[in-house]
């Protein structure tokens, strides 16, 4: 993905690495890479990045690109389906994404288009068919009521 960047957007990047190596030595092969990449070492909450960031990149399926559909952070998302296997039920949504240019199995297809929009990241992302996709799939996979705690605890207390 980063080597498929163009050098203006990979001037822009940022790697936020997990707090657990694991053994990968994942700072000095990035730094080995790119020498002129940021590296956040994974202590800062996410949160604190956001807010910093013209577009968010999410290469794993956890909760982090859930949040960031939560809050309006523009977003892509790119993974190897053999290692992040989707539900029968999810493969719907995820083509949605898929659709709109928000989902990818290919880095360097994700690569691609974000070099395409880099200088219009927000109107790709404001447009209908990118909020129609985060839309949807946000009401089944990140879904906030108003008042998510009284929610939830309606939902515990008819729970079988």
């Amino acid at each position: 993905f980063a080597s498929a960047l163009s050098a203006e957007v990979r001037e822009s990047l940022v790697v936020r690495l997990s707090p657990s190596d694991y053994g990968w030595d994942l700072l000095e092969r990035w730094k080995e890479f790119d020498p002129q990449v940021v590296i956040e070492p994974g202590i800062q909450a996410i949160s604190k990045l956001w807010p910093k960031a013209r577009l968010f990149v999410a290469t794993y399926n956890a909760t982090t690109f859930l949040e960031s559909f939560r809050v309006g952070i523009p977003t892509v998302i790119f993974w190897n389906p053999e290692f992040w296997e989707l539900s029968e039920d999810a493969k719907l949504l995820f083509g949605n994404l898929r659709q709109a240019s928000i989902f990818f199995d290919d880095p360097q297809k994700c690569a691609r288009h974000v070099n395409r929009i880099w200088h219009g990241v927000s109107d790709w992302w404001n447009s209908t068919e990118v909020q129609a996709a985060v839309s949807t799939f946000s009401q089944e996979y990140a879904y906030v009521g108003p008042k998510p705690i009284t929610e939830l605890a309606e939902a515990l207390t008819v729970w079988p």
